[in-house]
């Protein structure tokens, strides 16, 4: 569990998790979260990254962390970490399509993203649950 403070007190969080997908040891970045008013100052970035590279000396080559589609600000932080959409059903294409045009006004994210969000994948099967 990682924690940011500002002024002594907790300003973010973020954990790191174990996971077994298929068989495979697998990172998940869990629980990132931002005190309100510390909202904007890339917080919730450091604290991931801090879980990530938590994950990276424990061994693990894998991550994935989950969040709602609507939390804008938390996925922008996911895809300048090196996250990737995970289309699991066919009802995230057009999801995907809302967060990408409602954060990438060029295109360029979405063109860079495209390989992704073409058709879903099989979703892994979560073996086993143990915190790092």
């Amino acid at each position: 569990l990682f924690v940011c403070d500002a002024d002594d007190v907790p300003a973010a969080t973020a954990s790191a998790w174990a996971r077994r997908i298929n068989g495979i040891p697998t990172g998940y970045v869990h629980y990132v979260g931002t005190r309100s008013g510390h909202d904007g100052k890339k917080l919730g970035y450091w604290v991931s990254a801090a879980a990530l590279h938590r994950m990276r000396d424990e061994g693990f080559t894998k991550a994935y962390l989950q969040t709602d589609d609507f939390r804008y600000p938390a996925v922008m932080t996911y895809l300048r970490l090196g996250f990737v959409p995970w289309v699991v059903d066919a009802n995230q294409f057009e999801r995907w399509g809302t967060v990408l045009e409602a954060l990438d006004a060029s295109g360029d994210l979405a063109r860079q993203l495209a390989q992704h969000v073409r058709e879903p994948v099989r979703p892994y099967a979560v073996d086993t649950e143990t915190p790092v």
